[in-house]
């Protein structure tokens, strides 16, 4: 093989390299600074700064630096970027349009303050600015920087970058759009973990994928509902039956006219189990697909929220809060006096303080006010306890396969 093909074949194959991080990296840190480095190293440059600026307040929303000081990309980002030459060029750049500007810090932008008090004394003399990515709202810039001995950008660098930046483009919407529905995934998993009742996902031989915090809770406080060796759910006789027989067949057991499973408790109320498969496009036939959408109502666990915020909300004393959550969760005015150890007459004395107070008429208007208020959002699980946390050995890629 001649040198000049060996040099092809060379840069070929590190051209490869740089596109297999560049796509890897959308998902694994490494690989993405691994990539924008070899970019940088492909033009003698000393480092990058790629920026996301919002194109009507010209905010930096995302800053990453790739082989520069820590502090002056700090102080690009907080300052110096309001007053760089290059910003309004930049933020009118279309989404459609990929360009290469080959830009002599140290001559054209020689008058610019950002260039005089910050890339001169940084020895960053010598810029290469590629667009990547633009749309309505921001615009993301990838900046490599050179030294005053490397010397000017040229077209001859713009053309070695040429058969990267598609990539480079690609990766960047890619890597962005994962980080947007990794935060709206946390977000809806914050509000599972919110809800009163318990919730399981089931794959399609009703293994445990997932679990929120009331059913861990649920899990804990009654011995009726576990987690099995085998990590299948499993309930109190008759209902674990019916339960294996609802996955395997996919029908609702027959002697179930509400659609609910009851599991029996000693000397408490039952538990009620609704089952629901998850429509066709969500489920799957795989271990470790969820398949089974399993929601545990527990009569008990009264209101979800404690009886200082259904006083707050409602006006009222914590006792008389007490006595307010009881009543919602279907208990009887009999029922709560036993519990509380009062007198049936004191209830129906706070009950008539509660209607004084918040100017309801009867008990269903005083549920309705419990129910629709606050007090119905159940309180954030205590500081240090994951969100959606996933039981032993269930595995927790399921919830970004949901969402």
């Amino acid at each position: 093989m001649s040198p000049r093909l060996a040099g092809d074949w060379l840069n070929d194959q590190r051209t490869l390299r740089i596109v297999a991080d560049l796509y890897a990296g959308v998902r694994d840190e490494a690989a993405w600074h691994r990539a924008i480095l070899a970019v940088v190293d492909l033009v003698g440059g000393s480092g990058a700064m790629l920026l996301v600026t919002d194109r009507r307040t010209r905010a930096v929303l995302r800053e990453e630096t790739f082989r520069l000081d820590r502090t002056r990309a700090d102080a690009c980002r907080r300052h110096w970027v309001l007053k760089s030459i290059r910003l309004e060029s930049l933020l009118k750049v279309s989404s459609a349009r990929t360009a290469l500007e080959m830009t002599p810090a140290g001559g054209s932008l020689r008058a610019g303050q950002a260039c005089n008090e910050l890339l001169q004394i940084a020895d960053m003399s010598w810029l290469l600015l590629h667009w990547p990515h633009g749309s309505s709202d921001e615009v993301a810039s990838l900046c490599i920087q050179g030294s005053r001995s490397r010397g000017p950008f040229d077209a001859n660098d713009a053309a070695v970058l040429e058969p990267l930046i598609p990539h480079l483009q690609r990766a960047l919407e890619i890597r962005r759009e994962l980080e947007r529905l990794e935060t709206r995934s946390a977000m809806l998993a914050r509000s599972v973990d919110l809800m009163s009742f318990g919730l399981i996902m089931l794959d399609y031989a009703g293994c445990v994928l997932e679990a929120n915090a009331a059913a861990q809770e649920i899990m804990q406080e009654n011995t009726v509902v576990r987690i099995g060796t085998d990590q299948t759910l499993k309930l109190r006789e008759p209902a674990g039956t019916q339960l294996r027989d609802w996955v395997s067949t996919g029908r609702a057991p027959a002697k179930s006219e509400d659609a609910l499973l009851h599991v029996p408790r000693p000397d408490r109320p039952p538990l009620s189990v609704l089952v629901d498969r998850l429509p066709r496009h969500h489920a799957g036939r795989l271990a470790g697909d969820p398949c089974w959408m399993v929601l545990i109502f527990d009569p008990e666990r009264g209101v979800p929220g404690t009886a200082k915020m259904i006083a707050r909300d409602l006006g009222i004393s914590v006792r008389e809060a007490e006595i307010a959550s009881l009543l919602a969760v279907g208990h009887t005015l009999r029922q709560i006096a036993t519990r509380l150890r009062i007198s049936v007459h004191t209830v129906r004395c706070h009950l008539k303080a509660i209607y004084s107070k918040t100017h309801i008429r009867s008990q269903p208007e005083l549920v309705g006010a419990i129910m629709t208020g606050p007090a119905f959002v159940r309180l954030a699980p205590p500081a240090g306890q994951p969100a959606m946390k996933a039981k032993t050995g269930v595995r927790s890629h399921a919830r970004r396969r949901l969402m």
